[in-house]
């Protein structure tokens, strides 16, 4: 298991810069005009800023064939101008990653020995299962916020999984903490009672919390004694806080999750944390295999390859889309704020996974989905 993750750490920082298409000389980026049918708009080319995470499951098999242990890790190619900033990130990530295998590793060889105890007539025997899955909740310029789940299982009804996630600041590469985003220190009383907020609501409306005992989780973690530090992350709308099952609901309630949207953040936040202004994009994304593909007019090329063996294929648009995601069995894996008539994706995958892949962006304020393969 640590040779497929040193062999996909060397593989991920030889690909984080950004791939160019092959023009004689660098393009200044431009401003591209589109037309809708009410009136004209343009649309700023931004530098290219993408996100993929692809996973790689793994699975222990005992000599007579039975499937005794599973697990799924992942890792991270972070398209951005910066390289050093793009090698930085990916090392941290790569780091928080080795820690959950470290883990796995632990429940491997607990697995292995189980097994080799197991009386040959005991009931089915059900492999233990181990994984970590983050999914981009913001990407753009500035800030990139990855919030995702730790899957174990070793018998019983149901597996046990506690949230995680990082966010880091795409101008620096340094990971961001709760302290490190706001106006000042006084501004911590202001935000905690905001959260309390929302979890009051939340609990009003749907009664799926511990009864008072989520305000003292609240009052230990923003009075120090249990850091929030990083147990929180940015989307394209606001600043949630999450707290895994257990932590102040039961577990049929699932991950908890608490949202302060922006526009109730000022003064709280600092300005450079707020997403820049978005623009109205009202193209469509349209795929056609490589060698078919005109890259004429491309001056940027993001890659997502699942498959380095796998068939090859490019994303475009014809005016400009946002937030577009593209998702493997409903678990979005790629990420970027936009894109343009100047950019492109390149996406390397298999037979069998494309016809799993969805796309989602936004045009005209809508979100949209497509298949992949039409």
């Amino acid at each position: 298991m640590k040779k497929i993750f040193i062999f996909l750490l060397t593989i991920s920082l030889l690909l984080v810069s950004c791939k160019k298409a092959e023009t004689p000389e660098d393009t200044i980026p431009t401003t591209e005009t589109v037309s809708t049918q009410n009136d004209v708009i343009e649309m700023k080319q931004r530098p290219l800023v993408a996100v993929s995470l692809p996973t790689n499951r793994d699975t222990e098999v005992a000599e007579d064939g039975t499937v005794i242990f599973n697990t799924e890790t992942q890792h991270i190619k972070l398209t951005m101008a910066d390289s050093e900033v793009a090698e930085k990130i990916s090392l941290d990530f790569f780091n928080r990653i080795d820690k959950f295998n470290i883990h796995a590793e632990e429940l491997r060889q607990r697995a292995i020995s189980e097994y080799a105890d197991t009386d040959s007539e005991a009931p089915k025997y059900f492999p233990y299962e181990h994984g970590i899955r983050y999914v981009p909740e913001r990407i753009d310029q500035g800030i990139l916020s990855l919030f995702g789940t730790e899957i174990t299982y070793v018998g019983g009804v149901h597996p046990d999984y506690h949230c995680v996630s990082v966010n880091y600041d795409l101008i620096t590469g340094e990971v961001l903490t709760l302290g490190s985003i706001l106006t000042h220190e006084n501004a911590l009383p202001s935000l905690k009672a905001l959260l309390l907020s929302e979890l009051n609501k939340m609990h009003a409306e749907q009664n799926n919390l511990f009864e008072d005992y989520y305000k003292d989780t609240i009052n230990r973690r923003f009075e120090g004694e249990e850091s929030f530090d990083e147990d929180w992350f940015f989307t394209t709308t606001g600043l949630c806080f999450y707290f895994s099952p257990y932590e102040i609901g039961p577990y049929a309630s699932g991950a908890i999750i608490a949202e302060i949207t922006y526009d109730r953040l000022t003064g709280i936040i600092a300005d450079d944390f707020f997403p820049a202004e978005r623009e109205t994009a009202s193209g469509n994304i349209y795929v056609t295999a490589y060698e078919d593909a005109d890259l004429s007019g491309v001056t940027e090329i993001a890659e997502f390859i699942l498959d380095p063996n796998g068939e090859k294929y490019i994303l475009q648009t014809d005016q400009g889309v946002q937030d577009l995601y593209i998702s493997l069995n409903n678990n979005r894996i790629f990420a970027m704020q936009q894109l343009t008539k100047a950019d492109a994706v390149e996406v390397q995958v298999s037979p069998e996974d494309a016809e799993q892949l969805t796309i989602l962006y936004t045009s005209n304020n809508t979100a949209i989905g497509k298949l992949f393969i039409e």
